[in-house]
C-alpha cells in the first residue's frame, strides 16, 4: 500500500481515546505557565522533558489504538474480496478512506455496510467505484446529503439512511 494512502487511512478514523490521549491536561497547562520563565531554566528543562515523554507515550498509545482499526478495516476488505460484501460498520470512520478503494479496486461489491461510524459525507468515488451494489447501509452516521453520483448505482435496491442528519429525503434517491 502506498504511504499516502496509509496516512489517509489513519486520518479517516475517529477514535475518542486518541482525542482524549492528545488533550493537554489542566495541570500541564498551569505548569507550563508557572515554569515558563528564563530564571528557571533547569526546572523548565525538566518540565519540557517530562512533557515530551508524556507526548511520546500518548503517541504510542494512539498508534496502538489506530493500528487495531487499520487491521480491522484491512481484514474486512479481504473478506469482501471473497464474498462481495464490504462491512465497515462500527469501524469509527470519519470518512471512506481512499485505501479502501485501492484495496477493493478489482472487486464487484454487492453490499456495502458503512453503518455506525461518524461519516459526514459519502465521496462521489464510492458510487462510481461500486456501481453494482444492491444494498447500501449508511445508518448511524452524521450525513446530511448524498452525492449526485449515486445515480450510477443502477442496481441499488435497498438504502438505509436512518439515524443520520437528513432533514428530508435526499433527491438523488428519487432518481434511482
Amino acid at each position: 500500500m502506498n504511504f499516502v494512502y496509509f496516512l489517509d487511512f489513519l486520518n479517516s478514523f475517529y477514535i475518542e481515546e486518541v482525542e482524549a490521549a492528545n488533550r493537554v491536561t489542566r495541570q500541564e497547562r498551569v505548569a507550563r505557565m508557572v515554569f515558563n520563565r528564563d530564571d528557571n531554566n533547569d526546572i523548565t528543562d525538566r518540565l519540557t522533558q517530562e512533557t515530551h515523554r508524556r507526548q511520546a507515550m500518548r503517541t504510542a498509545r494512539c498508534v496502538r489504538i489506530l493500528g487495531k482499526g487499520v487491521v480491522k478495516v484491512v481484514h474486512r476488505c479481504d473478506d469482501a474480496k471473497e464474498n462481495n460484501v464490504l462491512d465497515l460498520s462500527g469501524c469509527q470512520l470519519m470518512q471512506m478512506p481512499d485505501a479502501v478503494f485501492h484495496l477493493m479496486r478489482n472487486t464487484a461489491l454487492v453490499t456495502c455496510n458503512l453503518s455506525n461510524n461518524v461519516i459526514t459525507k459519502i465521496p462521489p468515488k464510492l458510487p462510481l467505484s461500486f456501481s453494482l451494489i444492491t444494498e447500501l447501509n449508511l445508518s448511524g452516521n452524521r450525513m446530511s446529503g448524498l452525492p449526485q453520483e449515486m445515480t450510477a448505482c443502477t442496481q441499488l435496491q435497498t438504502v438505509d439512511i436512518s439515524s443520520n442528519s437528513f432533514v428530508a429525503l435526499p433527491p438523488v434517491l428519487l432518481q434511482l
